[in-house]
């Protein structure tokens, strides 16, 4: 008799899972674990889902979505060489699976260790439980079940790479609440892991450039930059506790045109 797993890990991979992955993730009776590799395939393992060489992270994080087994109830998406951490006595898994019942998100992602000083999410690192935090790193990012189709697939008109992130992110902004950080979980990338795509940040430019256009304000003289920032700052918050399991609150009219541009035709087609 097989065991309900209420959350799916998936990771992109250059070679397979490091050691620190497989000792948390693999042949856990709280949760699966699938993977896909871009640079080497892999043998004999029912966690390896394919090879795919010459793709980049919005292709690889697409083929997960396509090839994992939909029968869960969260899917987290993670990077390969992220490192996981609970904060609580409790194991990073166990501790996971009990925001996700706190909270009943529509994304999740632990604390990002490696925020820089000067984001509000920084400044608040110290603070224990949970939080609203949009544009959070998509290094890590577990997405609920019923809103798996709205998140993707992802748009890959622009290089797949900081764009398709960007616009991972984009997406979160129609729901006002249920967009989620942990502060009882961390994780982190070593620094010199950390990804620096040729000519991703122009394609992430020139994707704002369209993206903007599709907003009910005026955001023609915004920066990329400065928006995130702006909408990080006016939103973050540390979470009452009488606020955990509040209804989920969408309000696409006060974000987004409806003239059937992208993020319209996503949500039309959703809810």
């Amino acid at each position: 008799m097989s065991i309900y797993k209420k959350i799916v890990f998936l990771e992109m991979s250059p070679n397979g899972p490091n050691k620190h992955h497989i000792e948390i993730l693999k042949n856990n009776d709280k949760c699966d674990f699938f993977y896909v590799t871009f640079k080497k395939p892999v043998e004999n393992d029912d966690s390896f889902l394919g090879f795919f060489p010459n793709t980049v992270w919005g292709e690889t994080r697409q083929k997960l979505f396509q090839l994992v087994p939909k029968k869960y109830d969260y899917y987290c998406f993670i990077d390969d060489d992220i490192i996981f951490n609970s904060c609580t006595p409790k194991s990073f898994i166990e501790q996971l699976l009990i925001d996700i019942d706190n909270i009943e998100p529509v994304v999740l992602a632990p604390y990002y260790t490696n925020e820089k000083p000067g984001n509000p999410v920084y400044k608040m690192k110290q603070e224990s439980g949970y939080a609203l935090k949009y544009f959070s790193n998509c290094a890590f990012k577990a997405y609920h079940k019923d809103y798996l189709n709205y998140f993707f697939p992802i748009d890959m008109k622009y290089g797949g790479q900081y764009a398709s992130a960007f616009f991972l992110g984009l997406l979160e902004l129609i729901f006002k609440n249920k967009i989620i950080i942990s502060h009882n979980i961390t994780y982190t990338n070593p620094p010199e892991q950390i990804a620096n795509y040729s000519n991703a940040k122009n394609y992430e430019i020139k994707a704002w450039n369209e993206y903007k256009t599709y907003f009910n304000m005026d955001l023609n003289n915004v920066d990329r930059q400065d928006f995130i920032k702006n909408y990080v700052n006016k939103y973050y918050n540390i979470l009452e506790k009488d606020k955990y399991k509040k209804n989920i609150i969408i309000d696409f009219e006060s974000i987004y045109k409806n003239n059937n541009n992208i993020f319209h035709n996503r949500y039309k087609n959703i809810f």
